[in-house]
């Protein structure tokens, strides 16, 4: 009885991912190819992009318990609209400063615009599973969130004028160089290398952290924050600068394009395959079998959906140019993933809490076995 049951809910999993899933591929690329393509390429990634954190901290520290006035509201599609636009306003009065503030008033964004947004998503990541909040864990959750928000900022700028050089960019004018920082780094290889180390903090969450966790049961100076993080923090990236190293300077691959069927198609794949399925696959597994068959699966999925959004773009685009020194198609492929579909997981599954499929009836065996996402 119990392999009946076990397979029975297995079968539920997989079906709940197929509906969910292509329910959120099918709005993603509907929603894209409904864009003009310039209006997708130049704008639509900067103001996406700019969304995310406020999407990240209502979702992971309000926990949609604050503003309290839409907190208070409990029925759907109501609370997950509310709850959205309050993610994009605030998103779209960062879109505002930065390009005034960065991107010097310059239409469309500029690319060292673009990655200080990006940069904000990282530092917002690295707060949330590297330092866990610290500073801010004494805060109430309203102030907490705020604090991590403008923090995240704070780091994003500190990180962009650091790190990026955008006088090693060939073809960049004059007088964006002029306004541009002069760090250490080429860009490209530095965004690259950013985003790999999200990768690696994903893989370390499907493992639900370990070894590192081990740490949290010892009293001493690195089970506490900031010192844990500062351990970790520098594990991960050690990790990914021989990740980095090994595809762009060992295997000859080039970064950007490493960065699509890499890290972001692993990204991809890991929000797609848990969110949608309320991280239920492989629940049975014991760790860290459990995370190193999740880290595969998310891999092989995020190259299989690069592939298949890669047809889709060439099907209707036709002929785009792929490699330096514009890297369109790429660019195209990395907003369609993680600056579309990305915070459409987020909004369906969290906000809206898959409405307006949670009660649909092909989905009904799933939910009665507690398996509806989260």
């Amino acid at each position: 009885m119990s392999n009946l049951v076990v397979k029975t809910k297995s079968v539920a999993i997989v079906g709940q991912f197929l509906v969910h899933a292509l329910f959120i591929v099918l709005l993603s690329l509907f929603v894209i190819f409904l864009m003009e393509d310039s209006f997708y390429q130049q704008w639509f990634g900067f103001l996406a992009i700019s969304c995310i954190p406020a999407l990240v901290i209502i979702n992971a520290v309000w926990q949609f318990r604050y503003p309290n006035r839409l907190a208070r509201i409990q029925s759907q599609p109501w609370r997950g609209l509310g709850f959205t636009l309050l993610a994009i306003g605030m998103g779209q009065m960062i879109a505002f400063v930065s390009l005034h503030g960065i991107g010097g008033s310059i239409a469309p964004p500029t690319p060292f615009l673009m990655m200080f947004i990006i940069l904000s998503v990282v530092a917002v990541m690295w707060q949330l599973l590297v330092f866990e909040g610290w500073p801010f864990n004494g805060l109430r959750d309203a102030m907490k969130g705020w604090a991590m928000l403008g923090s995240s900022y704070g780091l994003a700028f500190l990180l962009y004028w650091c790190l990026l050089d955008f006088s090693r960019l060939p073809g960049i004018p004059e007088s964006w160089v002029a306004m541009s920082p002069q760090g250490l780094f080429e860009p490209w290889g530095a965004i690259v290398y950013s985003i790999t180390t999200l990768g690696v903090l994903f893989a370390f969450q499907l493992v639900e952290f370990k070894p590192f966790t081990l740490l949290k049961s010892q009293k001493n100076r690195w089970s506490r924050q900031p010192y844990y993080g500062l351990l970790f923090g520098s594990v991960v990236l050690l990790l990914s600068l021989l990740i980095f190293w090994l595809a762009t300077d060992y295997f000859k691959s080039d970064a950007v394009a490493f960065m699509v069927r890499a890290p972001v198609s692993f990204l991809f794949g890991l929000f797609l395959m848990m969110d949608t399925t309320g991280n239920q696959v492989f629940a049975a597994v014991k760790q860290p079998w459990r995370g190193l068959f999740l880290i595969v699966l998310s891999l092989l999925l995020g190259i299989l959906m690069c592939l298949s959004y890669e047809w889709f773009m060439y099907e209707v685009l036709g002929h785009i140019v792929a490699g330096p020194p514009t890297y369109t198609a790429e660019l195209w492929l990395a907003n369609a993933m993680l600056s579309m579909t990305f915070p459409l997981i987020l909004i369906y599954c969290h906000f809206f809490k898959c409405w307006p499929l949670q009660k649909a009836p092909f989905l009904s065996v799933s939910q009665q076995m507690g398996q509806a996402p989260d």
